[in-house]
Parts: C-alpha cells; structure tokens; sequence
C-alpha cells in the first residue's frame, strides 16, 4: 500500500509524457507536411508548463482521493493493476484535456500554411478555386 501512491504517480507522469509526445509529434508532422518551419519555442513554452501544472493538480487530487476511497470501499485495495491503468489513463486524460492550450500553437502553424496557401494561390492565379482535398503525402 505505501508504494502505491508513488506507482500511481509515477505511472501519471508517464502518461503526461505520452500524451506530449503524441502532441509534439503531430504538430510536427503537420509543420512538415505544409513546409512550414516549426519553432521549438511555440511547444516549450508557457502553454507546456501550464498543461503540465493542469494534469499534476489533477493527479494530485486523485492521489489524495485514493486513501479515502480505499478505506471506504476496501474490497478494492488489492486491485493495485486497475488502479495504476486507471491512473495511467488520468495522467494521458488529464493533459489531453489541458492541451486546448495548446490550439495556440496550433493555430500559428495554421496560419503559416494559410499564408503560404494563399501567396501561392495569388501567384498562380487560382485564389478564387477551390483547393482540391486529396490525401497528404508523408515527406
């Protein structure tokens, strides 16, 4: 039992990182795709450690939640592997959730292919066509 609390924390923080990383990859798979220079500032900035604070108080509210809960439903205190998925689950959860912050970011990479979209349209005199939707090609 008093490994617990540091598995469920420790198991949170990873699934922090996981949804981070899956956040950074996407963004710059985006970046790529449309040429767009992607700048390690935007990602590390005050948004990340906003995110991070966000899922950490949340993880922190559950890990103070779980003593209570134990002692009131024991039945589940050997349940340590439902537990630890569950706390895994909020640590992902709970940074997607705080990773609205993170539609800034992905709203200057938006806006950088906008521009770009839109000189290029301007130069080959198509600015009023449709942009045809096909399938993205990987780089």
């Amino acid at each position: 039992m008093n490994t617990l609390y540091l598995d469920c924390f420790i198991i949170s923080i990873l699934g922090l990182i996981l949804s981070t990383l899956v956040i950074l990859k996407s963004q710059l798979r985006k970046a790529k795709l449309a040429n767009v220079i992607y700048d390690w500032h935007l990602f590390f900035g005050m948004d990340l450690w906003i995110n991070m604070a966000g899922t950490l108080v949340t993880v922190g509210i559950a890990l103070m939640l779980l003593g209570p809960f134990l002692k009131q439903f024991p039945k589940y205190a050997d349940a340590t592997l439902f537990i630890m998925i569950l706390f895994a689950a909020l640590g992902y959860i709970g940074s997607d959730v705080a990773s609205r912050f993170f539609s800034v970011v992905n709203g200057r990479i938006n806006a950088a292919i906008d521009y770009k979209t839109s000189a290029a349209d301007q130069a080959a005199g198509t600015a009023d066509a449709p942009t045809p939707a096909t399938k993205p090609q990987n780089p």
